[in-house]
Formats: C-alpha cells, structure tokens, sequence
C-alpha cells in the first residue's frame, strides 16, 4: 500500500482525518481531489496512477521524460534540467523551503543592487563641481 497503513484507521490517522470520514468517502466511493493531490505529490506517484490506475507509477517517469521533452522546446541548459530533476525529486516540504530560500536570496540581491544604486548616486553627489 502506498502510505503503508494496514488499517484504515491507521490511513484515517495518516490523512489527517476522522475514522468516520474515510468510511463516509469509501462508501460513497469519493475521496477529495485536493487531498488527491497532495498525496500523489507527497509520496511522488503519478496522479493518473493514483486515481485510475493508469500509466507510470512513479511520477518521476513521468516528470523525466516529461522534463526532457521541455527542456528541448525551452532550451534548458543540463545544469538546469539536473536541478529542475533534483528538485521535483524532493518532497513538497523540502520544495517550499528551497522556494523560500531562493526567494530570500533573489531579494537580497535587489538590496545590494539598491545599496549600490544609492552609493553611486551618494558619491556623485559628493563630488566637488
């Protein structure tokens, strides 16, 4: 089983739902699509192999082949590809954290950019005419 949970109230626990919730949605034979996603995103399955059963398992089949077909119509260098490659192999945690950081590094560089806008504009300003 794909979160590995024996009972489905072990599943229930893992979900983050109530017992009586999973066995609402199994007896309506409904399950959320965000929570769908979520799960397929967390454990990197395919969402058409969570939901149907159909196609790769692994959504990293999937994305690879997928990346590469991309990265041709959108000349992607091989150092971005391998890091577009690494990244959807993390986990959603670990890809809002690095989208953090790099966030948190792009305005930095607009600081010192600025920094350096105002030190020239300073100094011309001190100039003697």
């Amino acid at each position: 089983m794909l979160t590995g949970c024996a009972t489905d109230t072990a599943l229930a626990s893992t979900l983050g739902i109530s017992p009586q919730t999973l066995s609402s949605w199994k007896s309506r034979d409904t399950i959320p699509y965000a929570l769908c996603v979520e799960v397929a995103d967390e454990h990197g399955v395919s969402l058409d192999w969570l939901l149907v059963g159909e196609g790769a398992m692994s959504r990293g089949e999937v994305e690879g082949a997928a990346a590469r077909e991309s990265a041709a119509v959108y000349d992607i260098s091989p150092g971005e590809q391998a890091l577009l490659e690494l990244l959807r192999s993390l986990g959603e945690g670990d890809r809002q954290e690095i989208r953090h950081v790099a966030s948190e590094k792009r305005r930095l560089i607009r600081i010192e950019q600025r920094l350096e806008e105002l030190a020239a504009a300073v100094a011309a300003i001190k100039r003697p005419v």
